[in-house]
């Protein structure tokens, strides 16, 4: 029904144009364009079942393929399940052998850290063993080093002993030399040999101011040479003004008596002028000071000269108030110190022998007080 509408609407469009020609012209013509339209609808409807069976063939090949894919799916599922089974296995495995790993690395990290451990705390013994016995060389070393057991003290009191040891001896027999005037002056020799018709207050008036003070004596470690005449004529003639002369004629107890008494006078006036005396001979300048500049300190120098009691000073200042001694102390070992100590003594035994004579001297002015009744 479909076909003939639409032949019978070609013919009339034929015919339409075709309004002049003949009858059997128009239906020749119909026929050949239905004839044409026919085949041309064949051709059409021939190929749509060309493309339905394509389609339907594309449709066994989806279907196919969705089976294949299925299937493959299905076979993949399986596969990659045994994968999965065999993966499992082997990630057991593998954690079964890492965790084997792992204890045999612990276990062998732990003895490697004791093993360090017990290395390193025995290398460290070693060296404080090393150290220690270093340390005891060194102080052995140390301890019979000459360089640190020569303190310079005995450098300078070897230098200082000899001038010392000659103003000393001089300092001795200079005493002893006026001692000796002392006891002719108190015996009254020297009131024939001063002139001035013998007369002892001429003598003494006569002598310079300088002679009548004593200050020089009182606190000084080192007087010059003038001071030092000027204390020997003071001692002279303050402590004797007017000596006696020895008494010859002795035919009488009266001159006995008084011989007597003249030499117990004179014997301790004596005495308190060799007190005097030294004290004045050890501040007198008899001990050559060159020697003596070369040390921690140094003493008072009059004319190159120096005195004991100046010597004895700059012996104990030069410890006591020098740095350079403290420093120097400080570098010593044992053997230095013992030295050290060793020549102390000297100077020492010198202080104790000077404070022992200042005791006798006066225990001797107390004797010679109360045997005059002098309290």
């Amino acid at each position: 029904m479909k076909f003939s509408k639409t032949a019978f609407f070609i013919c009339f469009l034929v015919a339409g144009k075709a309004q002049a020609s003949c009858d059997p012209c128009l239906m020749a013509a119909a026929n050949s364009a239905a004839s044409a339209m026919q085949s041309a609808i064949m051709q059409v409807a021939t190929a749509v079942q060309q493309n339905v069976q394509a389609t339907q063939q594309l449709n066994q090949s989806i279907i196919q393929a969705g089976t294949n894919i299925t299937a493959g799916i299905a076979s993949q599922t399986a596969e990659q399940a045994i994968t999965d089974q065999r993966n499992s296995s082997a990630i057991v495995s593998a954690i079964k052998m890492t965790d084997e790993n792992l204890k045999n690395a612990t276990t062998l990290l732990r003895k490697t850290i004791t093993d360090g451990i017990d290395l390193t705390n025995g290398k460290i013994v070693q060296s404080l063993k090393a150290f220690g016995i270093q340390q005891q060389d060194n102080q052995i070393k140390y301890e019979f080093d000459l360089d640190y057991a020569q303190p310079i003290s005995g450098r300078i009191g070897t230098n200082r002993a000899e001038p010392l040891q000659r103003g000393l001896a001089f300092n001795h027999a200079l005493k002893d030399r006026i001692i000796n005037d002392l006891r002719e002056y108190n015996d009254g020799g020297f009131a024939d040999a001063i002139g001035m018709g013998g007369s002892q207050t001429r003598y003494l008036e006569s002598l310079p101011e300088e002679t009548w003070d004593p200050s020089p004596m009182v606190g000084e470690t080192i007087i010059s040479e003038e001071d030092f005449l000027h204390m020997q004529k003071m001692i002279q003639v303050t402590v004797n003004p007017y000596p006696k002369a020895e008494i010859t004629d002795l035919s009488s107890s009266g001159a006995i008596e008084a011989e007597i008494n003249r030499r117990i006078k004179n014997g301790e006036l004596l005495a308190i002028q060799q007190i005097l005396v030294d004290q004045l001979m050890d501040i007198y300048p008899s001990i050559d000071a060159e020697s003596f500049l070369d040390g921690y300190s140094s003493p008072e120098v009059i004319n190159d000269k120096t005195s004991l009691m100046e010597v004895l000073r700059s012996e104990v200042d030069g410890r006591l108030g020098t740095e350079q001694w403290y420093k120097h102390m400080q570098n010593q070992n044992s053997a230095g110190l013992q030295r050290e100590l060793i020549y102390m003594q000297p100077v020492k035994l010198k202080i104790l022998s000077e404070i022992l004579e200042a005791e006798d001297h006066a225990l001797m002015l107390d004797s010679i007080r109360l045997g005059r009744g002098i309290e």
